[in-house]
């Protein structure tokens, strides 16, 4: 992380983890605080610093130099209908799916990369998977999603194949960040505001 590299120069310049003091800590995060802005990013700093002066070993007493970071607020976008459809029109097939897996399966994005015929019970209308947990989910189709999956399915012979990538032109394995790369292309290309929803709003 960069700007982390740049407040531990600025503030401890060549000191030793053994050096450091809690007030040394105390201002690389106050360096931080200014430098990013986004908090995700500036817990995710104070982590690889934690882990950092755990590995070097730092005294127990630095660790109190650390601020506590309030919550991040979770995001909150409601996507209107208008603007789906119209997503929806202009998307690609591979788009389309990633999409109706990820809004009406709820599926994460690895689980979207991987999709394939083995998760789809059509006898029962379901999608079925493991979640990171390890345990087992079962999440009802829906008639866009029944539709999608029965014709994809009808073309493929394959059990371990994911279905993005049959939708693929080359038949290769794509993955989320070209699914999300490809859906702002789309919104840009009609001209949505950026930045604009995910496949997950």
């Amino acid at each position: 992380h960069r700007p982390l590299r740049e407040a531990l120069v600025k503030v401890a310049g060549t000191l030793t983890s053994e050096q450091l003091t809690q007030a040394h800590v105390a201002r690389i995060c106050g360096e931080l605080s200014l430098a990013v802005t986004n908090l995700n990013y500036r817990r995710a700093c104070q982590w690889e610093l934690k882990k950092f002066l755990t590995r070097t070993g730092a005294a127990q007493e630095v660790f109190k130099g650390f601020p506590r970071l309030r919550a991040a607020r979770p995001r909150e976008v409601t996507v209107p209908e208008a603007e789906l459809e119209r997503v929806w029109a202009a998307a690609s097939n591979r788009l389309r799916l990633a999409l109706v897996l990820a809004r009406d399966a709820a599926l994460r994005r690895s689980a979207i990369e991987a999709f394939n015929i083995r998760n789809c019970d059509f006898d029962r209308r379901e999608v079925v998977g493991m979640s990171k947990a390890w345990s087992t989910y079962r999440v009802p189709m829906t008639n866009r999603l029944w539709s999608m999956l029965t014709a994809i399915a009808a073309r493929t012979g394959d059990s371990t194949a994911p279905f993005i990538a049959l939708l693929d032109n080359h038949r290769r394995a794509v993955k989320a960040c070209t699914l999300l790369w490809e859906l702002r292309r789309v919104q840009k290309s009609i001209g949505l505001a950026m930045p604009a929803w995910g496949l997950h709003d």
